[in-house]
């Protein structure tokens, strides 16, 4: 460790703000980032899949794991109780890209459940959606059914929404 980028007084505590624990703030340029909700008991699992990810291409970017209370949120990414938070920052290249893919890829290969941060870059579509969070996705397309009626359906809708397949109209 160097003190230019971690606090003094780690590696010996581990435990602090974003700002105290990763204080280098002058890197510049386009940056990719995705994260992933999972079930803490698979986290040695996922940390171990991601390392031999690495191993076979190499990812310009930093792994990050935080662990988090369950929301109950419908569409909650953080649906696990409790939910790591698998968090995987990087530069914006093909590489960074071919990284992702190979994750997403693996973790549905494993089946190990895992789910989008909704505001990050994801794999998700219509079907995913379904799959991921089952009843929760009806239930949501229901509210949004009840609270918004008729034009307001449409007026309130984006390609994102559509795309996701949270736009139905029940």
């Amino acid at each position: 460790w160097s003190s230019d980028v971690c606090s003094s007084d780690l590696p010996g505590n581990w435990m602090g703000t974003t700002g105290e624990v990763f204080n280098n703030t002058d890197t510049r340029g386009k940056v990719l980032s995705t994260a992933m909700g999972i079930p803490i008991s698979y986290v040695n699992k996922v940390n171990e899949m991601l390392i031999q990810l690495n191993a076979q291409s190499p990812f310009p970017g930093v792994f990050a794991y935080r662990y988090v209370k369950q929301s109950a949120a419908t569409l909650a990414f953080t649906q696990f109780n409790p939910t790591c938070v698998v968090e995987l920052d990087g530069v914006q290249s093909d590489l960074t890209w071919t990284f992702y893919l190979a994750v997403w890829n693996e973790l549905t290969a494993q089946g190990i459940p895992y789910t989008f941060h909704w505001g990050k870059v994801n794999d998700l579509n219509d079907q995913k959606v379904r799959d991921k969070y089952t009843t929760n996705r009806d239930n949501w397309v229901q509210a949004r059914n009840h609270l918004l009626q008729g034009d307001s359906l449409k007026v309130f809708s984006s390609p994102p929404l559509a795309n996701l397949g949270l736009d139905e109209v029940m």
